[in-house]
């Protein structure tokens, strides 16, 4: 789908989709259920609120860091301390909003996909 996404348009996109192991059938209907267009709200609005620029977000200790294999093998090689001097160079945490999820929120749970 990635590799496609220049000329990526719904029927292309769900013909990719339904080559899996999810029937397109079941695709569809997930795909015209309000609550699918509830959560696509919600994760669009959220997005918004944290200037999310892109996928995938890789927050460690609500800091940013890079999505890449590197940067994950180094956070192991730490012993999973996002507090060790390595790290210093990430940007400062993002505040969080106010009344809103965190990032330790499952925003997916229940969402099947």
């Amino acid at each position: 789908m990635f590799a496609a996404q220049a000329v990526l348009d719904t029927e292309r996109a769900v013909e990719i989709a339904s080559s899996g192991s999810v029937p397109r059938s079941q695709l569809e209907v997930c795909m015209n259920s309000p609550a699918t267009a509830a959560k696509i709200q919600e994760d669009s609005r959220y997005a918004m609120r944290h200037h999310i620029q892109g996928t995938p977000l890789v927050l460690v200790n609500g800091r940013e860091t890079p999505p890449s294999a590197p940067f994950l093998y180094a956070l192991v090689m730490a012993d999973g301390n996002p507090s060790a001097p390595g790290f210093d160079v990430l940007p400062p945490p993002r505040p969080r909003p106010a009344g809103g999820h965190g990032h330790g929120h499952d925003d997916h749970a229940g969402h099947n996909h």
